[in-house]
């Protein structure tokens, strides 16, 4: 989200308001904005928080999607169902005792999860595409980030029907009152620039 979607809107928004300063910090972790001290946080989850003490914006949805080089197909086979999904090489954002679920859904409201066993484990999506490109497994990315792979077909969709939950892509900060004016700007912004809602977030209006 940071490098592909806010990344280059910064230097949009920074031109248009230069008397403003940002302190912008990427992390995979949830920040407590009240006693870390953050003004907002930007965060693409399945679901929006319920928090008596923070706000929260949404700025619409983000499609992940389940992709793989035509290398790695080529290499081991591509599969028909979901069930064929079962011992493909994945890699993978986090693993729990060694293994990963990806919860996927399909047509008519059907799902599946597969659980395995990724032959890599990075926390930062950029890290996971390149090794997806190169071959290295199958794995679940947002749409934004691999249009253009998609588009040049060094990623392929893997199984075309079934993909992740959308994620909502929202901001979340402590409170209305009191917002900064710079804050609040910003929220405005990413608003105005953000497709609606349907679309991943990054794309910008022209």
């Amino acid at each position: 989200l940071a490098l592909g979607t806010i990344g280059p809107l910064m230097a949009l928004f920074m031109t248009r308001y230069p008397q403003v300063r940002v302190d912008m910090r990427v992390s995979n972790r949830v920040v407590d904005l009240v006693e870390e001290g953050f003004d907002v946080a930007l965060r693409v989850r399945p679901t929006l928080e319920d928090s008596a003490s923070l706000v929260i914006k949404n700025f619409g949805r983000s499609r992940t999607l389940l992709v793989a080089s035509p290398q790695q197909l080529q290499r081991q086979w591509q599969p028909n169902n979901p069930e064929e999904l079962a011992g493909l090489d994945t890699v993978s954002m986090s693993a729990v005792d060694g293994k990963s679920a990806w919860v996927l859904q399909g047509p008519d409201g059907q799902t599946h999860t597969l659980v395995h066993q990724p032959r890599y484990v990075a926390d930062d999506l950029h890290t996971l595409k390149q090794a997806v490109v190169r071959g290295t497994g199958i794995c679940v990315l947002p749409d934004y980030m691999c249009r253009d792979e998609l588009l040049d077909r060094r990623l392929v969709e893997v199984l075309p029907g079934w993909a992740p939950r959308p994620g909502i892509f929202h901001a979340v900060f402590p409170s209305r009152r009191g917002l900064l004016p710079a804050v609040r700007r910003f929220l405005d912004f990413l608003a105005e620039q953000v497709v609606a809602e349907g679309d991943a977030p990054g794309r910008v209006r022209r």
